[in-house]
């Protein structure tokens, strides 16, 4: 088999709006560098390729950019490329929202366009460096960093991130699996030249008005330092719309883990694991896309027009914490504060786009006995493992915010449909609760087609 890698550097300019929060950020530094890494991968005369920019979520239109790009200039197949993002809440611009000014919107296009062609052009230059490898799995458990962010109080409530109930807090909602899963290839020479690794944990670490690109970034650094720089860390997000840093169970101290903690800690683990991990003599690729189609959320009549109202005045007047923080009070997830932060996303989805059904993109690939699961969105982690139960494979990379613009709405389970969760608001799950269970369904299907 054949790999090859390549990151492309895709930093914007100092004063672009930062997505993420519900409150304006201005990039006002570099904390840690941006990237667009793609890795191809070639068996037999048959590629794949896969790429992550480090997004919010893919930039709009980024998806189609980069599979045309990459077909015209290599023979690779757009249905075999993975294309995804890693969540960095500190990171590029998405989208241009009505909410900028002129020279605003044409800042962030400009920002959007080029991150588009760099990500092409990291397939592209990855392609043009295919090397023999010999490729290497790893997997294991890695705990102490990533939580349930959702929790039963004691009266039967769920709520996410329950800062002010945490001494009602009974459990977290779940106890999840917390799987750390790497590909690690060298070339013939027995040089390290890069690795393939997925895991699941928000990538909301950091929280600054600098851009970085979070802990899977300062990873990459690491292992950087350990086996050169020219090694390239190619990261996924597993499916963590349910999993952050926060361990509400430790009601001395419910605080975040800190980042360089979960770097470390995830970093550590990697060499490990790299050192001892299995050789793979099957490197045989297969792939393919399909769509399920689902329904969009049904929401309560006179929700659009009560936000439009918000909309009409000024901004509500925000919320601090104890220590001065503007801080999103998700404890009230219908406010009027939320209303006006999230109120384009619902004029968008539920005003603007008249569908009641939608095809979203499922993807498998095959390689070798690894599979590669991508599906849009922040997918609670349940789903994971239920890929992984029904999958053909016990090699599993299950990745989210996959394959285009519209990647950025959360899947709940069906279960965890309650007032309380973040996740379930008509703001962040803007389809049906069956639409998760659909997904996972539809991808099996694909993976049991080519495995």
């Amino acid at each position: 088999m054949k790999v090859g890698f390549y990151e492309a550097e895709i930093t914007p300019p100092l004063g672009a709006p930062i997505p993420g929060y519900f409150f304006e950020r201005i990039a006002c530094g570099v904390s840690r560098k941006l990237f667009a890494k793609a890795v191809v991968l070639e068996d037999n005369g048959v590629y794949t390729a896969m790429v992550c920019v480090d997004a919010l979520g893919i930039p709009e239109g980024l998806d189609v950019v980069v599979r045309q790009s990459v077909a015209e200039r290599t023979p690779i197949d757009p249905e075999s490329i993975l294309i995804t993002a890693t969540h960095s809440h500190t990171s590029i611009p998405t989208e241009v929202s009505r909410k900028f000014d002129e020279a605003t919107k044409q800042r962030v296009q400009t920002i959007i366009d080029t991150t588009s062609k760099r990500a092409a052009d990291a397939v592209v230059l990855a392609y043009q460096r295919l090397q023999e490898a010999d490729v290497f799995y790893a997997n294991r458990e890695v705990k102490g960093v990533s939580f349930c962010r959702n929790c039963v109080l004691k009266n039967g409530e769920v709520r996410t991130n329950p800062f002010d109930y945490v001494e009602d807090v009974v459990r977290t909602a779940r106890e999840p699996r917390r799987p750390f899963t790497i590909l690690f290839f060298r070339d013939k020479n027995g040089n390290p030249i890069g690795s393939i690794s997925s895991f699941a944990l928000h990538h909301d670490n950091v929280g600054t008005s600098e851009y970085d690109s979070d802990y899977s970034g300062g990873m990459g650094l690491r292992l950087k330092d350990t086996y050169g720089q020219d090694f390239v860390s190619v990261f996924f997000s597993g499916f963590n719309g349910d999993i952050n840093r926060i361990d509400f169970m430790n009601k001395e101290d419910p605080r975040h883990v800190p980042s360089h903690q979960v770097v470390d800690t995830l970093t550590d683990a990697f060499l490990e694991m790299a050192s001892t991990a299995e050789k793979m003599d099957n490197t045989a690729i297969a792939y393919k896309m399909g769509t399920t189609t689902v329904e969009k959320r049904k929401i309560p009549d006179g929700f659009v027009e009560s936000v439009k109202e918000v909309l009409k005045g000024p901004e509500p007047e925000p919320t601090y914490d104890d220590q001065g923080n503007r801080v999103d009070k998700i404890t009230d997830p219908y406010c009027d504060n939320q209303k006006y932060a999230s109120g384009e996303i619902v004029l968008k989805t539920y005003d603007e786009d008249k569908r009641t059904e939608i095809d979203l993109p499922v993807q498998a690939i095959k390689f070798g006995d690894c599979m590669f699961y991508g599906l849009v969105g922040e997918q609670f982690s349940e789903f994971a493992e239920n890929i992984c139960d029904g999958s053909p494979s016990d090699k599993n990379f299950t990745v989210s915010m996959c394959h285009f613009y519209n990647s950025v709405s959360y899947f709940p389970t069906a279960h965890m449909f309650h007032p309380h969760v973040y996740e379930s608001t008509y703001y962040s799950a803007r389809f049906e609760p069956d639409t998760g269970d659909r997904m996972v369904k539809r991808v099996l299907e694909l993976g049991h087609e080519i495995y």
